[in-house]
């Protein structure tokens, strides 16, 4: 690999200049960066993948050594730890030994002529490695060594708990006779699931037979074990491998029936009903080790219990139904259409299928969602509603049958939430009555490749006389936006610095509201309970969002799909928009940013909380039924399908789902951005309405902004409808 001398030498320029370009640091000339760009091309150096570990003077490798390259699980491992690496500026090596000690000795040897930044290791080796490299972090995955050194770790699942876990359930099932299909019992991770799966079998005087191989042989032992299936009625395998090798042999036994079969298997978005499965997750798995890589440096090396890392289990996860029930019962659901209702619809039939529960979903634009959902309050068709977040506490009461959080099923469904969840999403006039939905909250979105692009940054550092950074404060907003507006900076590689979304009063107050808070806003009420709009504070900061709006292609009939769109087809620099609409971004067909999204704070950190709620109405005469769909819709299985699908269902455990942190890697943020968000504050008059309120603000913004009334104006006529609407006289 080149050196910043062999960079610099090329490029005639200091080596100082070069560890500032690759620093991206804007105090260097546009006519050196080009240079410098252009030497390490030249060179074969990749400066956004590799200037931080030449940096740091570490090889840019990770060798990863399996058993067997083909295996689901290692693959998945190696899925999860590349797209983590390719981040970090690590490229992976990739080998697998046939689980043959000697052939993993010779790997090894060549993987340490790589000088890699670590070595992850499913070792074969039944003794302690004969040769210990101690300048290399060693991470054994799965089998643990029999020695430890200073400079190993230990990533695993642990096995032994899981296979108890696989007993108990064919113990709760009623099985008698079970076949444990697995590893070689040489092997740590074998001997552990063995010892879980048959401790509960004894203890509960179920006879049991083990069958053990190696990979290369599972389809020859499956033939072993199908000549005795009709003693069993249960298999338990140790991988998904050894299931489908039964499932496929023994249609050459016509005679006999297999029974069911418990798997372990890699966690999937997709459930299966082919097997009972117990997941555990291997791309989690990647990204836990990509961290730990990242993080060896700084840990300490006296204790060995500190560099043991036990992985969370998935478990088990409710099958699709492969019988078909007949339609008992009908649910009427009223929703918003948005990417979570289509996701929804597409699942709906699964649903019914396994349940015999149909649903009809009923859909309306924002704006008419409002009155369908009013005009149910004395009574209607629907058993749920969807409704927006804002209006739980004008309309929650009245419409939703409330919930007992201490009462199944909504024990269970709590359980799978963040336990800081906003109690907004739950709560009208301290009473529960609705469950969080399609939940959201607001993030910044922007373009990575211009926030790192050193000859945009040296432009923005030549024109503002400062570095550009993803903004912090809406003062650091604006004077980006302008930067990145082609109507200011001929030069900007966008058209639009950003977009404001105000197609409608609810939703240009939704925009502006982050912006009072970061400007200091403490309370709209006064200590007599008035609602206060026309005040300095709010003046000023409309001017300043006003402003702004100068930085986007100056349309006011924009929702935040719309506005998406403009935003994935490369048009504009960064977006503040609510978390739920983001989805856009992957899914339209005009998209040019995939792998290229960042994502941050809102500026000023104070989001606006928004996106669904869904409860049981009052009129509905079939809650039991209605009972069993939310469930449905909160297991994990069916809420990550639809977050999956470009809706969002909050859980829990959705950040450790590989498949969706990449497809939308701003899932990550969402559970921080919700810690520090809001919406509404406790009202100070009785007759105040959050709804009504956000319709006046929104209203004062659009008129202001469109010059048909000045500001002044606007929030004079503003003041006085509230005060007509909120009066306590």
């Amino acid at each position: 690999m080149p050196t910043i001398d062999d960079i610099a030498k090329l490029a005639n320029v200091s080596h100082g200049t070069v560890s500032n370009v690759l620093n991206k640091k804007g105090n260097v000339s546009v006519v050196k960066i080009k240079r410098v760009e252009e030497a390490a091309r030249e060179l074969g150096f990749k400066i956004n993948a590799q200037a931080r570990l030449l940096r740091q003077g570490q090889s840019n490798r990770v060798v990863l050594i399996v058993p067997h390259c083909k295996i689901s699980r290692y693959a998945d491992l190696q899925a999860g730890l590349s797209s983590q690496l390719r981040d970090k500026g690590y490229t992976l090596e990739y080998f697998q030994t046939g689980d043959s000690p000697h052939q993993e000795s010779q790997v090894l040897e060549e993987a340490v002529s790589f000088s890699p930044a670590a070595i992850i290791l499913v070792s074969s080796q039944t003794k302690p490695l004969a040769q210990h490299y101690p300048s290399i972090p060693l991470i054994f995955f799965e089998r643990m060594p029999q020695m430890m050194e200073e400079h190993t770790y230990i990533v695993r699942f642990d096995l032994e708990e899981t296979g108890t876990e696989i007993a108990q359930r064919c113990i709760k099932e009623q099985k008698h006779q079970v076949a444990v299909f697995c590893g070689m019992n040489c092997y740590e991770d074998s001997v552990s699931f063995i010892r879980g799966v048959t401790t509960p079998l004894e203890s509960a005087g179920i006879e049991y037979t083990i069958y053990t191989t190696d990979h290369l042989r599972t389809k020859s032992m499956a033939f072993t074990l199908c000549e005795r299936m009709s003693e069993y009625d249960a298999i338990i395998t140790s991988d998904i491998e050894k299931a489908q090798s039964l499932s496929e042999v023994s249609v050459f036994f016509p005679e006999s029936h297999l029974p069911p079969i418990y798997t372990l298997v890699g966690t999937s978005v997709l459930p299966t009903s082919q097997f009972t499965c117990y997941e555990l997750n291997y791309r989690y798995a990647g990204k836990k080790i990509a961290s730990l890589i990242e993080a060896i440096r700084k840990l300490p090396t006296s204790s060995v219990g500190e560099h043991l890392l036990n992985l969370p289990r998935d478990g088990f996860h409710t099958p699709l139904s492969v019988e078909i029930a007949p339609v008992s019962q009908r649910l009427n659901m009223l929703s918003i259409a948005n990417p979570a209702s289509a996701a929804l619809k597409k699942l709906l039939p699964s649903f019914t299928q396994k349940t015999g529960i149909e649903v009809r979903l009923v859909e309306f634009m924002y704006s008419e969602l409002y009155k369908e959902a009013k005009n149910a309050l004395q009574g209607s068709i629907y058993d749920l509603v969807r409704l927006d977040m804002v209006w739980l506490g004008d309309l929650g009461p009245a419409l939703y049958r409330p919930i007992d959080l201490k009462e199944e099923p909504f024990v269970s469904i709590r359980d799978g939430f963040n336990q800081t969840l906003p109690r907004e999403y739950f709560y009208a006039q301290r009473t529960c009555y609705s469950l969080p939905f399609d939940i959201s909250v607001q993030l910044l979105l922007y373009r990575k490749d211009l926030f790192d692009d050193a000859l945009i940054k040296r432009k923005f550092y030549e024109k503002e006389k400062k570095y550009l950074q993803v903004p912090t404060t809406y003062e650091e907003f604006s004077e980006v936006a302008r930067f990145f507006t082609r109507r200011y900076n001929p030069d900007s590689p966008t058209a639009y610095g950003t977009s404001l979304v105000f197609g409608s009063a609810v939703v240009a107050a939704s925009d502006f509201l982050p912006r009072l808070k970061a400007a200091g806003l403490q309370s709209i009420f006064d200590e007599h309970g008035r609602v206060v709009i026309d005040t300095p504070l709010v003046r000023d900061t409309l001017r300043a969002y006003i402003e702004d709006f100068a930085y986007t292609n100056r349309l006011m009939n924009y929702w935040w799909q719309d506005a998406m769109e403009e935003f994935s087809e490369g048009k504009t620099a960064m977006i503040p928009v609510f978390s739920n609409y983001a989805s856009t971004l992957v899914n339209s067909p005009k998209t040019k940013l995939i792998g290229n999204i960042g994502f941050a704070p809102l500026p000023g950190n104070h989001p606006l909380l928004g996106g669904g709620i869904i409860g049981i109405t009052k009129s509905s005469g079939k809650v039991e039924a209605a009972k069993t769909f939310l469930s449905w819709i909160y297991e994990q299985k069916t809420a990550n399908l639809i977050t999956y699908l470009g809706g969002y269902i909050h859980s829990a455990t959705l950040d450790r789902n590989q498949d969706i942190a990449e497809l939308y890697p701003w899932t990550v943020e969402i559970n921080r951005a919700l810690a520090s968000g809001f919406r509404s504050e406790p009202p100070m008059n009785e007759h105040f309405s959050e709804t009504a309120f956000e319709e006046v603000l929104g209203s004062a913004v659009r008129s202001a902004s469109t010059g048909v009334l000045s500001i002044e104006q606007s929030l004079m006529e503003a003041q006085a409808t509230c005060d007509r609407l909120f009066s306590r006289q």
